[in-house]
């Protein structure tokens, strides 16, 4: 169950796993920082989460099997381990710091499944239930697709940003009333790095689309979706909610323009969104009320920035700025450290099961009886999650 939850804020903060072609080990650090553009007590709690957060990906191939590991890093600790074994017979072999010694094999297809199954069993065993239970389901199929492009990625068709901006790309490209694209010079003035750049025309329901998948993924995070819902959080004076935002852009009309500006090996180094002027919403009659602040009524639009610095090897710095237009506030930071990592050690397994033999009842049945060793391993994770994530945990799941 708190492996579910790892992974959740794995996932939901939107990291790409890119992967390298080397043989050795190569590691992945993500490190979060919260801007200042939130306010109010939400905003701790958020601020607090991502400074206790790391991320670390660790890919390393092999002639007979290749080995995917991520840890949860929290205040420092490693705080969770979740390891898989992807060999060449169609199978993964999975262990994680949640099921002591022993070891899942499954077939590659099977692992989301696998996970639905388990969070169904961990809401029979009245450990999940109610808004929990929807949350950590979707987080599940959200997992195994994680492992998915574990498989099957590599260096050169993944995206070096701190954040995995592709799904909202493929959002923009697939609404996009027009795109132009026009080539730049390498010593620009206009975005320096850049040797091209798209400019995007997005009509009003094109840009609700972009917001609603955005909005998605954000509410996907449960610290982050209980604020987004307390009214706790704010820009400037003005309160916001998940509501205030879907009304906010759902009432914008005008066209939206977003500037997208690649380097020479295609990878995003800045993207420009140009919402219409908010302070004209202010008038509307039908919104009267809705926006509140001047100040927040002066925001324009958003930029993401990615500054790439490249060393020897695999070694790579990624630093992904996300600033809020017309009032210079940033909203988040994400650093990416590439570097050749250490050497993964896979122990040895007490018990393996066959998952992958299993029916659905056996299967039941198997998991329920490893609950004793889950529980066991769950209250040392749990000690070492940020205070936010503990009260989460405390509030969320009946077993506490």
């Amino acid at each position: 169950m708190k492996r579910l939850l790892v992974i959740l804020l794995i996932m939901a903060l939107l990291l790409p796993m890119a992967v390298s072609a080397e043989t050795g080990p190569v590691a992945y650090l993500y490190t979060f920082e919260a801007g200042d553009a939130l306010e109010g007590d939400g905003a701790a709690v958020i601020r607090e989460l991502l400074d206790a957060i790391q991320v670390r990906m660790t890919r390393q191939n092999g002639k007979e099997e290749n080995l995917y590991q991520i840890e949860l890093v929290s205040e420092g600790k490693s705080a969770f381990t979740l390891l898989v074994q992807d060999s060449a017979d169609g199978e993964y072999s999975l262990t994680c710091s949640l099921l002591g010694k022993n070891k899942l094999k499954l077939e590659k297809e099977q692992i989301t499944d696998f996970l639905r199954t388990l969070v169904q069993v961990l809401a029979d065993l009245n450990v999940l239930k109610g808004e929990s239970l929807e949350k950590i389901d979707g987080l599940a199929i959200r997992a195994g697709n994680l492992l998915s492009r574990l498989e099957r990625s590599s260096d050169d068709d993944m995206s070096l940003n701190g954040l995995d901006l592709t799904p909202y790309l493929m959002v923009l490209t697939k609404y996009a009333t027009q795109a132009e694209h026009k080539e730049l010079p390498a010593d620009n003035e206009i975005c320096p790095g850049a040797v091209g750049m798209w400019h995007y025309q997005l009509a009003e329901e094109d840009l609700n689309a972009l917001i609603d998948s955005a909005l998605n993924k954000m509410m996907s995070i449960p610290v982050i979706n209980d604020e987004l819902k307390s009214g706790r959080l704010r820009i400037g004076k003005q309160v916001i909610t998940d509501s205030f935002i879907r009304t906010l852009f759902g009432a914008m009309h005008g066209d939206t323009t977003l500037d997208l500006y690649e380097d020479e090996s295609g990878q995003m180094v800045r993207m420009i969104l140009h919402i219409p002027e908010l302070s004209t919403l202010m008038e509307k009659p039908e919104l009267k009320g809705l926006i509140t602040d001047p100040f927040f009524a002066q925001i324009n639009g958003i930029s993401i920035n990615v500054d790439r610095v490249r060393g020897e090897g695999v070694s790579l710095t990624s630093d992904t700025q996300i600033q809020i237009l017309g009032i210079d506030r940033k909203l988040l930071g994400v650093r990416l450290d590439r570097m050749a990592g250490e050497k993964i050690q896979v122990k040895e397994a007490k018990k393996t099961y066959e998952v992958g033999q299993l029916n659905s009842q056996e299967l039941w049945d198997l998991l329920k009886s490893m609950w004793s060793t889950i529980l066991f391993h769950a209250a040392d994770f749990v000690l070492d999650l940020p205070r936010c994530v503990f009260d989460l945990i405390i509030g969320k799941f009946s077993i506490f």
